[in-house]
C-alpha cells in the first residue's frame, strides 16, 4: 500500500508481480530477488497498481533471468513483527532472513536458492510461533541448483562438548544433514575442544539414543555443550 492509502482510495496499492514481470522483459539483470515482508490480507475490490514503465519488447536476455520471490506469509494471511533480544521490533521473517544470510542457512561457503528457502520455511514459523502467532511465508525460485544466491566467508566457532559422569557408551556428532561428524568416547575424554561452522548439529549416544540438538549461530565465537 502508498502512503495515502485509505478506504475510499483502495486502490493506492502496488502489484509486486507487475514490477516482477516487468523488470524481467527488461533482460537487463541476470538475477532479480523479490523479499517482501508484509502483510498480504487484502480489501474487497482492490486494483493494485504496476508499473509505469514497460519494455516495448522482451529484451534478448529476459528469458535467462533468474527470479527468487519471497513473501513473509500467505496470501490473505498477516506477517508479524517480534521482539528481539536486543528489544528491538523486527518482522519474523525479516529475523530469518537475516540469520540466514549471516551464515546460518547454507554450507561450504555457499547460500543456494533452496538452502534459503528451506531455512526460511522453517525458521519463520518458528519465531512467530514463539511470541504467539502462527506465519508461513510463501518462496518460490527459478535458480538452477548450481547457482549460489551468494557466498560469505566461512567461519568456525569454537565449541566445547562436555559429557556428564553418567555416559558411558560412545556419542556420535551429527550436522544438519545428519550426517556423521565424528564419535566421542565420554568415558577416556569427558571434555573436548573442536571447531564448528553455523549450521544445526546433533549429538546423539549410539546406544541409549538419547538426543541433544545444539546450534551454532552466526557471530558465535564460542559455545558450550552440555550433554
Amino acid at each position: 500500500c502508498l502512503a495515502n492509502w485509505t478506504e475510499k482510495r483502495r486502490h493506492s496499492a502496488l502489484s509486486s508481480e507487475s514490477y516482477k514481470d516487468s523488470i524481467k522483459q527488461y533482460g537487463f539483470f541476470e538475477e532479480i530477488l523479490f523479499i517482501a515482508d508484509c502483510c498480504r490480507n487484502t480489501k474487497i475490490n482492490i486494483k493494485p497498481k504496476g508499473p509505469t514503465f514497460s519494455s516495448i519488447v522482451p529484451g534478448n536476455n529476459a528469458g535467462k533471468t533468474k527470479v527468487f520471490m519471497a513473501y513473509a506469509t500467505q496470501y490473505q494471511d498477516e506477517s508479524y513483527e517480534v521482539e528481539s533480544d536486543s528489544s528491538e521490533m523486527r518482522g519474523a521473517f525479516t529475523t530469518a532472513l537475516i540469520d540466514a544470510l549471516n551464515g546460518a542457512a547454507g554450507k561450504d561457503g555457499k547460500l543456494m536458492a533452496d538452502d534459503l528457502r528451506d531455512y526460511l520455511r522453517v525458521e519463520t514459523p518458528k519465531i512467530a510461533q514463539r511470541n504467539g502467532y502462527k506465519q508461513v511465508p510463501e518462496i518460490a525460485h527459478t535458480y538452477p541448483n548450481d547457482l549460489p544466491i551468494l557466498t560469505f566467508e566461512r567461519k568456525d566457532s569454537n565449541i566445547t562438548l562436555t559429557f556428564s559422569g553418567t555416559r558411558e557408551h560412545p556419542i556420535a556428532l551429527f550436522d544438519g544433514s545428519y550426517t556423521l561428524i565424528q564419535t566421542f568416547d565420554p568415558v577416556s575424554n569427558k571434555v573436548n575442544e573442536l571447531q564448528l561452522q553455523t549450521g544445526l548439529y546433533l549429538l546423539k549416544d549410539t546406544i541409549t539414543g538419547d538426543l541433544v540438538p545444539f546450534q551454532v549461530s552466526p557471530n558465535q565465537h564460542t559455545l558450550n555443550v552440555s550433554f
